[in-house]
């Protein structure tokens, strides 16, 4: 499963959405949001298919590291994309660090798994705590610039999946 989701994340880490002189920073980061989105349906869409009747709660710690990864290997994807450009640094500064990733990851999961709460109860309190963690150590502008990207109103592009 995290293999698969991993591919399609590559796949959809196009050039052209991640490009810093080509696009906004803001305009890149609604582009990785809805790419988080879109996983969080695949991840769903997986959860699904498990054999054997495995269930999310049998194993909540690997379903959590799989996101985790999801959003490491996204952000290494952006940062291989705008070589030469600066994203972010160790303290969590500059444009687009990497706990901006991790924010925007674990918030669109959180959107999608709430849909099915009964199934994923399990990853949701930790990835909400894992957001708010996040979100401490990001300074005011950047989490105030991820606040206005992921409201509602993106989510309306993706009424039409089905759950």
């Amino acid at each position: 499963m995290k293999k698969k989701l991993l591919a399609v994340l590559k796949l959809k880490c196009h050039h052209i959405f991640l490009d810093l002189e080509v696009s906004t920073l803001r305009t890149v980061a609604i582009n990785v949001y809805k790419i988080f989105l879109l996983q969080a349906y695949r991840f769903h869409a997986c959860v699904l298919r498990l054999p054997f009747g495995q269930k999310i709660k049998d194993n909540p710690s690997f379903y959590l590291d799989v996101i985790s990864d999801i959003a490491a290997y996204c952000y290494t994807i952006l940062k291989a994309k705008n070589r030469g450009i600066s994203l972010g640094y160790k303290d969590a500064s500059g444009p687009f660090p990497f706990e901006a990733s991790q924010w925007l990851c674990f918030g669109a999961f959180a959107i999608k798994l709430s849909n099915h709460k009964s199934v994923y109860k399990c990853l949701l309190g930790p990835l909400k705590t894992y957001r708010a963690k996040v979100q401490k150590i990001l300074p005011c502008s950047t989490v105030q610039m991820l606040q206005n990207i992921t409201q509602p109103s993106l989510h309306r592009d993706f009424a039409a999946i089905l759950d």
